[in-house]
């Protein structure tokens, strides 16, 4: 088992899956005794009604029982298919939570790969000093910030087209942040983990809410920040829905979270405890 598995959703996709199958063969159960009775309860009818019913009818009728039988085989082969879903879900659920860490693995080993600033054209004797990692990150964010502050577009207000063309002045002109910050592949890893949970089809929506919490676990406050001013740039627009979908954005800091908040739904920000308005 992967050390990094956590055994609360897996848990809790076998407890959905059991009180699924339960429900299922309790249904057919009380189905199959309600038919049952309904049928052996037709002679008890006439008879108690005083109607005739000749002997060769009453054996005629006792042949219909064969039915019965063809109709519960029908519930037993109900019943199988059923048991194959279960299991074919379940074992779905373990090859998913295998591949989410492994890509949660992946993330943090591109993480740590971030640098921030230019590489020195033919290297440097003394080796990179860049800051790397989270590092980096927070240089990212603190720049980001320096230019919200310095044209007030964070707490003091500033209109959803003017904070756009901003921040895309700040990762390409002003500071060209996308080439000073080597962050595409773990932005993609990102796009690809919330895209896979969103997607996928056997998963219950509480189960998709844990996932995104333990990814979001992982990021800090300068990530959220980083990956929300991120998703508003055209390049990453495929990001934006995921993080309003699975409120990436909840630990987000001041006073980038100010201007964010002009730009995202405001469930991007809440807690993912609360189920999404449908």
């Amino acid at each position: 088992m992967d050390k990094n598995r956590n055994p609360q959703i897996h848990c809790n996709g076998v407890r959905e899956m059991t009180i699924n199958r339960f429900r299922f063969i309790l249904f057919v159960a009380i189905l199959a005794v309600v038919i049952f009775f309904c049928w052996a309860a037709i002679p008890l009818i006439i008879i108690q009604n005083g109607l005739i019913w000749p002997f060769a009818e009453a054996a005629q009728f006792g042949d219909y029982f064969g039915v019965l039988n063809t109709l519960f085989s029908a519930f037993a082969f109900l019943g199988l298919l059923y048991t194959i879903k279960s299991q074919s879900d379940d074992q779905h659920r373990q090859r998913f939570e295998s591949s989410f860490f492994q890509l949660l693995d992946l993330m943090r080993r591109l993480r740590a790969e971030i640098a921030f600033g230019r590489a020195e054209p033919f290297g440097n004797p003394q080796g990179d000093s860049r800051p790397r990692d989270f590092h980096a990150i927070d240089q990212a964010v603190l720049m980001i910030e320096e230019h919200i502050d310095r044209n007030g577009l964070g707490r003091k207000g500033g209109n959803p087209a003017e904070i756009l063309d901003a921040i895309k002045l700040v990762f390409t002109v002003d500071f060209d942040l996308q080439s000073q910050l080597n962050a595409g592949p773990y932005v993609r890893v990102i796009i690809n983990m919330l895209g896979r949970i969103r997607d996928d089809s056997v998963l219950s929506e509480e189960e998709k809410f844990q996932y995104a919490r333990l990814l979001r676990g992982q990021l800090t406050g300068s990530e959220a920040a980083f990956l929300g001013t991120t998703a508003i740039i055209p390049a990453s627009s495929e990001l934006k829905p995921l993080l309003e979908q699975f409120r990436m954005l909840k630990y987000t800091p001041n006073p980038i979270r100010g201007m964010l908040l002009r730009q995202y739904n405001e469930t991007a920000f809440s807690s993912s405890r609360k189920r999404p308005a449908r």
